[in-house]
């Protein structure tokens, strides 16, 4: 057997790259037991918080999300690296009201202005390895407001739950809101 990365055994899994996993979670995704049961709660959060829209959502996957927001009228646009995924959303009523643009949304830029961008459900923490069974780090609060800060962004929000429950030491989930920070704020 040769040491080179190219000569792998036919039935070998192939390699782990952004689109890894959704292709291999795809099938199954909207039955997991550990998917979120929220949705309505989130939906309703989402569109308070957007206003008149648009919408972004990174990650948007199957289009839990998306797709309710775009029901309610909101021009909802997406970004995905899973064509898996995104099929999965496609052959779904009203698939056609949503706009996905493929690839990594650590990278894909996308010219349009959106009064809400969004990620939901741990997605943020997968961005560096996107490997499945999914192994995320857990970024503390304090610390998606340091790197909010340094996107240029700032906490408006925060809280508990998708139903503005109060957040606190003992929360088991956070919604965090973030805007553009004004010019000349610290």
């Amino acid at each position: 057997m040769t040491d080179r990365p190219e000569a792998r055994r036919p039935d070998a899994p192939r390699p782990y790259d952004v689109s890894t996993y959704g292709e291999r979670i795809a099938d199954i995704y909207d039955d997991l037991p550990r998917l979120p049961a929220n949705t309505e709660r989130a939906v309703e959060f989402l569109a308070a918080v957007a206003g008149r829209g648009p919408i972004l959502e990174l990650g948007i996957g199957t289009g839990r999300l998306a797709l309710p927001l775009a029901q309610r009228g909101f021009a909802v646009h997406g970004i995905d690296a899973s064509p898996a995924m995104v099929a999965k959303l496609r052959a779904k009523p009203g698939a056609d009201r949503v706009t996905v643009a493929m690839g990594d949304f650590a990278d894909v830029a996308i010219a349009e202005r959106f009064a809400l961008v969004f990620v939901a459900f741990n997605t943020f923490f997968g961005v560096l390895s996107r490997l499945y069974p999914v192994e995320v780090r857990y970024a503390w609060p304090s610390e998606l407001d340091l790197m909010a800060r340094l996107a240029g962004l700032r906490l408006r929000e925060r809280w508990g739950g998708w139903s503005r429950e109060a957040f606190g030491a003992s929360s088991g989930a956070h919604v965090s809101v973030y805007e553009r920070a004004r010019e000349g704020a610290s």
